[in-house]
């Protein structure tokens, strides 16, 4: 399988490609009033809008750099874009490794971690973090 990957300061991290839709750099990100932590705003794409969340923003890691590339990913017939702030490359699953419950059970979901060359690939649940996504937007005013 193949996997879009990008890097938050020295971890590694990627999501699936066959839940990839579009890679979209230096988009457009409309911020919203009182979002919740994660959520930094919402993309304008094809025509309709989308919900964008900030890894950095959900790692509580700050941002350091003003590129934005956003990934658009689907999951169960929902779409969402994930600001990663860097420019992804692509690779492929390697020698899988057991995930420690820590990493599963947090916000970014880590469902898998693969020894890809000289370093570890974590690799997303798309599915836990648009979870994720709704929980957040749950508790506020905004309809999504």
């Amino acid at each position: 399988m193949q996997y879009i990957g990008f890097d938050i300061q020295e971890t590694h991290y990627g999501i699936a490609s066959d839940n990839i839709i579009e890679i979209l750099q230096d988009g457009v990100i409309t911020p919203l009033p009182c979002a919740p932590q994660g959520v930094c705003g919402m993309t304008h794409y094809q025509g309709r809008s989308y919900p964008v969340l900030d890894l950095y923003d959900i790692l509580e890691v700050p941002v350091d750099t003003s590129l934005s590339c956003m990934i658009m990913v689907e999951t169960k017939q929902h779409y969402y874009f994930v600001n990663v702030h860097t420019i992804p490359y692509l690779f492929e699953d390697g020698e899988a490794m057991e995930v420690p419950k820590a990493l599963a059970d947090s916000d970014i979901a880590i469902k898998q971690i693969f020894k890809w060359h000289d370093r570890m690939q974590l690799i997303i649940s798309t599915e836990k973090l648009f979870a994720f996504l709704l929980e957040r937007f749950r508790h506020t005013a905004y309809p999504w």
